[in-house]
This record gives C-alpha cells, sequence and structure tokens, in this order.
C-alpha cells in the first residue's frame, strides 16, 4: 500500500477543478479535486448609509496651450470598489472577527449586495440551474455567486453559463435551498491592510467595510441613442433637489516679479465650464442605463454633450419651418459669446417632448430688446414661442474625474453625482 495525501493551500484560484493522473503499468486512474478554497464574507450590510460602489478608471489628460486636450485610456476597465457598514452581535461577532483575523489579507468572495434577489421556488441539493432574472446584475460566466440564508448559512458557488433568466452551475449546489433565499453575483475581493473594528458594548461591534475588487469588471459601454455631430447627448435631465453648480475656470497665466503690478494671460481665451450634476435613479432599468453610459465616458477618457438644462435664452418670435434665423430677447450674446465654443450649440426642446439640437453659426443685436441667432438648419416645422419649454446650451465635455461613486439605498434606487468638465475643441 501507498498513502497519497494532496495538500491544497490558501491561495490561488478561488474555485478548484484539478486531476491527478496514476500511471501505472498494469492499470491506470484518474484522482479528481473539486472545491473551493476562498472565504465568503456573509456579513449583510447595514443600508441605513447606503452601499458605495466606486468605479476607477486612469486617463493620462495632456493640455495644450490653449485647453485643446489628448486624452489616453490606461485601464481596459475601471478598478472597482464596494464600502457598506456591518454591525455584529453575539456568536456572529465572533465569527467575524475571526475570520477578519485569519483571513484579512486573503481575497474574499464579495457578495454584489446590490444585485441581490430572492429564490422563487425551492431550490433542492444537487441542482445545477438556478431560474433567477440575470438582466441588470453583475453574472458572468467564470465568475461566483453566494447562496445565503444568514452569516452561517451559505453557499459558494461558480457560475459556467449565464442566460437572461437563468445561470449554470459549474458543480452541483449541496443543500438545498428554500424559497426566499437570497442569492448574489460575487467578486473576488481584497480588505485593505487596516480594518477598524468599532466595539459598542461587550458583544456588539462594527465595520466600514471597505473590499478592492481583484479583478476587472467590464460592462456594455452605451451613452444613449441621441448624437449630435458623432458624439453622444447626455440628455439624461439631473435632480434639481439642493440645485447644481456651474464653475467657470479660465487658463489663466500670472507674470508677477512681485514687485510690480502683475500681469495676466487667458491662453485659452474661454473658460472651461465645470457643471456639478446629480441624478436620482429608482428602478433596475436607469441603474442599468446610467451604468453604461458611465462606462462609454470611460472616467475622464470619453466625452459627450452636456446641456446646461437651464433657460438659457427666450425666443421671441414665431420660428418658420424653414428659417434659419431665431429671434432671442437681449441676453449680450452678440457681444459677449457670438458663437464662442461652449456656447454656440443649443438644445431646443418643446412642451410636447420633440427635442432639436442646433448650432449658432452667428448673431446680430436687433435693438435694444432683441437679438438674432443664426443657426446651420432649420428645424422642419413652424414653432410658437409658446410652445417652446426651455432652450439650452450645450458643450462638449468629460468627466473632471475618473473615479465615479454609486451610493445605494436599495438593490433599485441609488444616487450618482458628477462633475462635467469642458475644453476646447473644433468640432
Amino acid at each position: 500500500e501507498l498513502t497519497i495525501t494532496f495538500g491544497v493551500g490558501t491561495d490561488g484560484p478561488p474555485t478548484l477543478d484539478a486531476s491527478f493522473a496514476f500511471d501505472w503499468q498494469s492499470v491506470d486512474a484518474t484522482v479528481y479535486i473539486t472545491g473551493s478554497r476562498i472565504t465568503a464574507w456573509t456579513f449583510v450590510p447595514d443600508w441605513t448609509n447606503g452601499i458605495i460602489e466606486r468605479m476607477s478608471w486612469k486617463t493620462d489628460v495632456l493640455q495644450s496651450y490653449d485647453m485643446r486636450e489628448q486624452r489616453r485610456a490606461l485601464r481596459i476597465a475601471p478598478r472597482k470598489t464596494i464600502e457598506f457598514e456591518a454591525f455584529f452581535t453575539a456568536a456572529e461577532r465572533r465569527y467575524a472577527e475571526s475570520l477578519m483575523w485569519g483571513w484579512g489579507a486573503r481575497n474574499w468572495a464579495l457578495p454584489m449586495w446590490y444585485d441581490g434577489q430572492e429564490l422563487e421556488a425551492t431550490l433542492p441539493a444537487g441542482s445545477t440551474l438556478i431560474n433567477i432574472d440575470t438582466t441588470t446584475r453583475d453574472y458572468i460566466a467564470g465568475s461566483l455567486a453566494i447562496l445565503l440564508s444568514d452569516a452561517f448559512t451559505f453557499e459558494t458557488i461558480e457560475v459556467d453559463s449565464v442566460a437572461s433568466d437563468s445561470i449554470t452551475l459549474a458543480r452541483p449546489i449541496n443543500i438545498e435551498w428554500p424559497a426566499g433565499s437570497r442569492i448574489y453575483p460575487a467578486r473576488t475581493a481584497r480588505l485593505p491592510d487596516r480594518v477598524r473594528v468599532p466595539r459598542w458594548t461587550g458583544d456588539a461591534s462594527g465595520v466600514r467595510a471597505s473590499f478592492d475588487v481583484v479583478e476587472p469588471i467590464d460592462y456594455t459601454a452605451n451613452a444613449g441613442a441621441t448624437t449630435y455631430r458623432s458624439y453622444p447627448v447626455i440628455d439624461r435631465r439631473p435632480n434639481w433637489s439642493g440645485g447644481f453648480d456651474l464653475d467657470l475656470q479660465r487658463k489663466l497665466a500670472q507674470i508677477d516679479n512681485m514687485v510690480g503690478i502683475p500681469e495676466f494671460e487667458d491662453e485659452s481665451g474661454l473658460p472651461a465650464p465645470l457643471q456639478r450634476m446629480r441624478w436620482t435613479l429608482t428602478t433596475r432599468a436607469e441603474l442599468d442605463a446610467v451604468r453604461q453610459m458611465l462606462y462609454a465616458l470611460r472616467g475622464r477618457q470619453g466625452s459627450g454633450w452636456v446641456p446646461t438644462w437651464t433657460i438659457d435664452m427666450i425666443v421671441t418670435t414665431t420660428i418658420d419651418s424653414s428659417a434659419t434665423a431665431i429671434d432671442i430677447e437681449f441676453m449680450a450674446y452678440t457681444s459677449q459669446i457670438n458663437a464662442a465654443t461652449g456656447r454656440r450649440d443649443i438644445r431646443i426642446e418643446l412642451t410636447n417632448g420633440t427635442v432639436f439640437h442646433r448650432r449658432i453659426t452667428g448673431a446680430s443685436q436687433l435693438s435694444a430688446t432683441t437679438e438674432r441667432l443664426t443657426i446651420d438648419s432649420a428645424l422642419g416645422q413652424t414653432i410658437e414661442p409658446s410652445e417652446i419649454a426651455q432652450v439650452s446650451f450645450m458643450a462638449l465635455m468629460r468627466l473632471d474625474s475618473d473615479d465615479i461613486d454609486m451610493a445605494y439605498w436599495t438593490g433599485s434606487i441609488a444616487e450618482v453625482a458628477v462633475v462635467m468638465r469642458g475644453f476646447q475643441h473644433d468640432l
């Protein structure tokens, strides 16, 4: 007899699917070894302060003298960080602190909490097919998922393939899961080098967990169906609650010998607008659309047309269907702007929801109260001033940061705040 012991270390891929072949003179044999060597974080978060999903792209931005830009994306997909609070008491506290003590520096299987859902029917032991709605959720072939009842009752499973209404597993599940149990897509993630665990009593503690997802997470990139001059129009209306700011930032060079009068040079000749906006999303479809838009913008690398969403001019006379001139209430457009970059493209929204995008090609002042704008093409229909809900400027802009947070309050309600930055261009 010969006893052979197989050892499995804690480092390496999260799932085991290996074989060991014996080649003897008279007979051959193969030993199959399957299993999991990853520990799952099964402590359900406290949703009171939300769950933060941070997507971090990396962009190299080279800016010229006059504020034109060359931008390079340095990551194929963004890195992702998941932040949330969790609280423990009694046996769960002791279990949580033991795991953080012993497993803290290794990879965890982290549920994507905001993508969780309940099983509609009992899932028998030995099942390899789970019927769930996977649309807008982070299930992909080769990744992990977690069946979870409580911190002590869970099962980490490997996804073999994904359909819109089901997932197929690489191996059968071990135990029966009743209807109402929750299932989450999961990703491999790591805790930082320091984890603070506040203790409230002798048997109650908590943690502000911040997990860095190990693998890059790609997603469908789609800024929307509306385009203008070959670039997408970011036409999702922002949440005005609390207002949003507009900053005008100039590229000023200062020459100062510290004794005379300083000299200034406006290198670009125009300000770069910084527009802060916030979106409140209330359905899974809206969450999916905004994530696709963010992936299309790729942090600071991509760009799109962003309306100001303010009433930037008032049309005073009827616009004929073939007219390329629009009379507006005096606003010093002719003398101060006159089709400058960032203020030469407009969004005309009618009360019936129809939207036009046009470029201003010229301007003249007709009187002390009226200015006339020339646009690049007629609107194709006669429009009365009373039919216009809003005329807003549009600027070609990019995100001002590579790090974007989505703050979830439930699995289908979230907020996203961004800052968009304009730049010089020749479009």
